[in-house]
């Protein structure tokens, strides 16, 4: 099952949830996706929620980041809160988050949801 995503607009929200049978593939189809979306736009506050989903490995972050760096355009001025569940998940989410703090998306990480909105609601908006 590829993640999902929901918009909230009124926010400038967008809920991108990871499930367990998600993997390397389905993460690419769906930011394929999101890249295309008009909603998807400088200002919006990601809240991706890795909570259900596995530790990805370190070829599969090289993956993911290079497919944020080839599309920075879209991701600059987005600001992303990753929720982790584990210790593996979080320095998984640390690696990434070093490759993306070149291309200027604002990255957090969190272990839990409410946490993660309330970085969310209360960030500026700019890197």
């Amino acid at each position: 099952m590829e993640p999902t995503y929901s918009f909230e607009e009124q926010d400038r929200l967008l809920r991108l949830r990871f499930t367990p049978a998600g993997g390397l593939d389905e993460w690419v189809a769906t930011m394929q996706a999101l890249v295309k979306d008009p909603r998807f736009r400088p200002g919006l506050r990601v809240l991706a929620d890795r909570t259900l989903a596995p530790a990805p490995d370190t070829a599969a972050v090289r993956t993911m980041m290079g497919f944020i760096e080839a599309n920075a355009e879209r991701f600059r001025g987005v600001l992303w809160a990753m929720v982790v569940p584990d210790t593996v998940s979080y320095g998984m989410a640390r690696m990434g988050q070093a490759i993306l703090d070149r291309i200027g998306l604002t990255y957090q990480i969190f272990h839990d949801v409410p946490s993660a909105e309330r970085w969310l609601r209360g960030a500026s908006g700019t890197p």
